[in-house]
């Protein structure tokens, strides 16, 4: 009788659908998170390569940056006195200051006339700019003994300065000594007074 009561049995009960099977099962485990650190040495050298190379750069650019600080406050320097009116004058006095700022006291501080000239433009990489020897020279030598100024001279002699301070070329390297080094503003005030 127990077998048939149990086949009586499993033809009673209604057989389970297939969403129901479904339900029935166990879930599936979570996977593990993905890490975000490399799993192979190789993944940690390359990054280790590329942010020391990366921290290389960023440094070069801030330290050139830095030592250029000289030739943006030049630029300042020259637009405010050229807004004032200072004419020819101010484009040698700056010219000059700036060269004082980028060599050393002993290579520049003697310089006159034609040697001036020269050393300019031995010092500025290309000449589509145009050269300060010639007419230009001429003014510029001559610019702290004559007042009065040609505005079409100074207006050529300026745009020659900006070109020559923003792309003069300098031997040396830079030395402990240079990050302390009065800066034109502080020139400046120290000729006034």
């Amino acid at each position: 009788m127990s077998m048939e009561a149990a086949t009586d049995n499993a033809q009673r009960e209604t057989p389970l659908m297939l969403s129901q099977l479904i339900d029935q099962l166990s879930p599936p485990p979570e996977p593990s998170p993905v890490p975000w650190l490399p799993q192979t040495w190789g993944w940690a050298v390359l990054t280790t390569i590329l942010t020391l190379v990366l921290l290389w750069f960023v440094l070069r650019h801030w330290k050139r940056w830095r030592s250029n600080t000289y030739r943006r406050e030049a630029l300042r320097e020259l637009d405010r006195r050229l807004a004032q009116g200072e004419g020819l004058a101010a484009v040698a006095d700056i010219l000059r200051r700036t060269a004082l700022a980028a060599w050393p006291r002993d290579q520049v501080a003697a310089l006159r006339g034609e040697a001036w000239v020269a050393f300019l433009d031995r010092h500025f990489p290309t000449s589509r700019y145009g050269r300060f020897s010639g007419p230009l020279g001429i003014a510029l030598i001559n610019a702290p003994y004559r007042p009065g100024h040609d505005s079409e001279a100074l207006d050529q002699l300026a745009n020659l300065t900006r070109h020559w301070i923003r792309h003069h070329t300098t031997n040396r390297q830079p030395s402990a000594i240079d990050n302390h080094k009065p800066s034109p503003a502080t020139i400046r005030s120290s000729a006034n007074d």
